[in-house]
Parts: C-alpha cells; sequence; structure tokens
C-alpha cells in the first residue's frame, strides 16, 4: 500500500509545525510504523527541515506552490500544483488523504476519483473566523468544492 498525504498548509521552512501540518506528518509517522510506504506531498522551501526521515517515506517538494499572496486565486493554483504532484506520484493501490476540500475537489477534477480520501478539518466556519480578506468568495468555493469533493471523492 501507498499512501499520499498533502499537506497544504505547512511553514514552508518547517514541515510538520504548526497549523494541519503537524496532523499530516503525525498520521505519516503512524502509517510508516506499520510498513506502509508514504510519501508526502507539500509547498516545501529547498532547504526545509523535514520533522523525520524514513527509508519509505518519500517527500516531494513543490516550492511554486508557496504562496505569496493570500487571495483565492493563489490559494486555487497552490492546491492545483499539490493536486499534479500527487498524482504524478500516484500507483494502482494509492490513496490520497487531503485535510481541505479545496485540495480533494483538485484531485477530484483531475481525474484521481474514489482515490481521494478526504477529512474537512478545514472549513468555511473556519476561514470566516480568521478573518481571511477573501470571506465570502472562500464560503462560496468552499462549498462549491465540498460539494465535488464529496460527489467525485470517496
Amino acid at each position: 500500500m501507498h499512501t499520499i498525504f498533502i499537506d497544504s498548509i505547512p511553514n514552508p521552512g518547517f514541515p510538520g509545525e504548526g497549523g494541519l501540518s503537524d496532523i499530516t506528518w503525525r498520521l505519516a509517522k503512524e502509517l510508516l510504523c506499520q510498513d506502509i510506504r508514504v510519501s508526502v506531498v507539500g509547498p516545501y522551501d529547498k532547504k526545509a527541515h523535514l520533522p523525520f526521515v524514513h527509508q519509505n517515506l518519500t517527500v516531494r517538494s513543490v516550492p511554486e506552490a508557496i504562496m505569496t499572496r493570500h487571495n483565492v486565486v493563489t490559494h486555487i493554483k497552490s492546491t492545483f500544483l499539490l493536486a499534479q504532484a500527487a498524482k504524478q506520484l500516484a500507483t494502482y493501490d494509492t490513496i490520497y488523504h487531503v485535510h481541505d476540500s479545496i485540495t480533494a475537489a483538485c484531485l477530484c477534477l483531475i481525474a484521481c476519483g474514489n482515490r481521494v480520501v478526504w477529512h474537512g478539518h478545514s472549513n468555511v466556519y473556519h476561514h470566516s473566523r480568521e478573518h481571511n480578506p477573501w470571506d465570502k468568495t472562500m464560503y462560496w468555493l468552499m462549498r462549491a468544492a465540498t460539494h465535488i469533493a464529496a460527489v467525485g471523492g470517496a
């Protein structure tokens, strides 16, 4: 079995610290302890300090997915870049494990379909509470992405 984690909300220099990145890396470590092959795809700097190294762990850095401006367009672009990188790692038994409905929707739209596992840590209300400058747009985007992820993913 091969599990791919998409770490879409990390600190680019320190994966596994803060945000939902720490959850992603803890889950990856648990699977590695069970001798499952794990790949982590994220918007990391070239010299990112990884939380741990393991023989069954592959890390795919996508530095062009690092958002310098936080708006809806850059967020969608970033998630599509991460989804494409994850799809390139795909094998027949791959499960894509994502924590964001936008990333899950991107994976469904690029034909990863029933290989997508999505759990909803990130949601509309979280983004609204954080007072993002694009709240109203993000609300409708998250609703649409959640529908696509629910219909197209597992």
